[in-house]
């Protein structure tokens, strides 16, 4: 027998989708969007700004992204109204790199609520089984192209930093670093790897609790919030209200 879902909630804490729009521009080609704008202000600092009305974003209820991309953005905006990321394709290994180009507009707008969001999605999709042709199953990791988009959009010490390190540390082959032609691997990852490597060459307390947060349980180390908060938990289905 199925469990049952209780669909109830305490009044007045249900994100209600009411109220006025406010016009998006995104990208070169002048895509145009119109999105709540109790959404866009609920998670990001930076729609929380430009919408003040100290702003003329917030004058003019119109804000302009021209160098975001559109997929970023509508993958965004799904994401304010589902609390889901759209990003599974079937039979396609595009949902890593995407992820990272998600992770990099969150950074933009400072929304670190939606950041640990596909921080949860790309563990989730290294638990992910992916049948192959051989009739087997694999698991999709970061590529080398990946890692270098979240090394080009994110600081030094940043939480999807550390997670690609981890992620070679604990499950990477040779066949991961680019040995024919090493200028396509960030220098600074392998810089941060080997120190990893390093660090965890005996195996040793940290590195399982880390492996077990990895292939077990809720990334909680790589989300964005004060030392000692207690972490929200399942971002990709509870947003804040």
């Amino acid at each position: 027998m199925t469990s049952l879902t209780d669909p109830r909630c305490a009044m007045g804490t249900e994100l209600l989708v009411i109220g006025a729009t406010v016009e998006v521009v995104v990208g070169a080609d002048e895509s145009i969007f119109y999105v709540h704008e109790r959404l866009l202000r609920s998670t990001s600092e930076f729609f929380k700004a430009a919408l003040s009305k100290e702003w003329k974003e917030g004058q003019a209820r119109k804000v302009e992204l021209p160098d975001d991309s559109v997929c970023s953005f509508e993958g965004y905006t799904r994401w304010l109204y589902t609390g889901k990321l759209a990003v599974i394709e079937s039979g396609k290994d595009t949902e890593v790199g995407l992820l990272a180009s998600l992770y990099g507009f969150g950074e933009k707008i400072i929304d670190e609520q939606f950041q640990n969001c596909v921080i949860d999605a790309l563990v989730a999709g290294t638990r992910t089984d992916v049948p192959d042709n051989a009739g087997g199953s694999n698991h999709w990791y970061p590529t080398k192209g990946t890692v270098d988009s979240i090394y080009r959009i994110t600081p030094k010490g940043s939480p999807a930093r550390r997670l690609m390190v981890d992620m070679h540390t604990i499950n990477a082959q040779e066949a991961w670093i680019d040995v024919d032609c090493p200028e396509q691997n960030n220098h600074e990852f392998l810089i941060d790897l080997a120190i990893s490597l390093l660090n965890n060459r005996s195996v040793c307390k940290d590195f399982e609790d880390k492996h077990d947060e990895l292939e077990n349980g809720t990334p909680c180390s790589y989300h964005k919030h004060s030392k000692g908060e207690t972490c929200a938990g399942n971002t990709s289905s509870e947003k804040s209200k």
